[in-house]
């Protein structure tokens, strides 16, 4: 049974205060409409009974997939052992923990639910994120360099019946898609990856930033 918290919501438009309830931790495989409703954003807004008014909402969610063997943190705020906090809530928290415990269990924190949206599509097609946002560093720059007129502000991973891509987003928001080069992906896989230390490999915060501390810590190992 899926962990619910309430929290009191004030509507920035109309003032009037209503209590709603939030989940504290999903498991996919045992609701998979909360999962719809995740990746479709709605589990993420809150409607104002009284005037209308949507707004988005950012709240501590574990999701956590006990088929694949993943759990994604979504956070407020960072804290020193993210999945202890999320763990303790749990009913089965012996039994994650030892799920977590095994060597293939992926961890993964992040501070906004588009984060968390794709950690779940990357992980639903069996990719590896790391490679994924590396890939993305080297597509932005590619892009940028074909495009000098274009600032890049990010691009988020997009699954295909046909060929896997990105979205791209820049300073004016949306600025179409881009195919996902497989030849690229398996060379940071089999080239790239392996000269990572087991500290990079193993961080739960697998973004922007740490691709360009792993791309920095590459050329480092290859100067050496």
């Amino acid at each position: 049974m899926e962990q619910k918290q309430k929290l009191d919501i004030t509507c920035s438009r109309c003032g009037h205060t209503e209590t709603v309830s939030m989940y504290a931790w999903i498991d996919p495989n045992q609701t998979p409409e909360l999962k719809d409703q995740l990746l479709d954003g709605s589990l993420f807004s809150h409607t104002c009974r009284k005037c209308g008014m949507t707004a988005g909402l950012i709240y501590p969610l574990l999701y956590h997939d006990s088929k694949q063997q993943f759990m994604v943190q979504l956070m407020d705020s960072f804290t020193e052992d993210p999945f202890e906090q999320a763990l303790s809530i749990m009913s089965e928290e012996d039994e994650l923990r030892e799920h977590a415990a095994r060597k293939n269990y992926r961890m993964r924190t992040c501070i906004h639910p588009n984060d968390m949206i794709e950690k779940i599509l990357i992980f639903d097609q069996q990719l590896d994120d790391r490679v994924l946002e590396l890939a993305k560093l080297s597509t932005a720059v590619s892009l940028m360099m074909e495009n000098p007129q274009i600032h890049v502000e990010g691009l988020y991973y997009s699954p295909s019946d046909h060929d896997d891509g990105f979205v791209v987003m820049t300073e004016e928001g949306f600025a179409g898609e881009t195919e996902l080069d497989k030849t690229l992906y398996r060379r940071i896989e089999q080239e790239t990856l392996p000269l990572l230390d087991e500290e990079m490999l193993s961080k739960t915060r697998i973004d922007h930033e740490w691709a360009v501390k792993a791309m920095n810590m590459k050329k480092g190992r290859r100067l050496s």
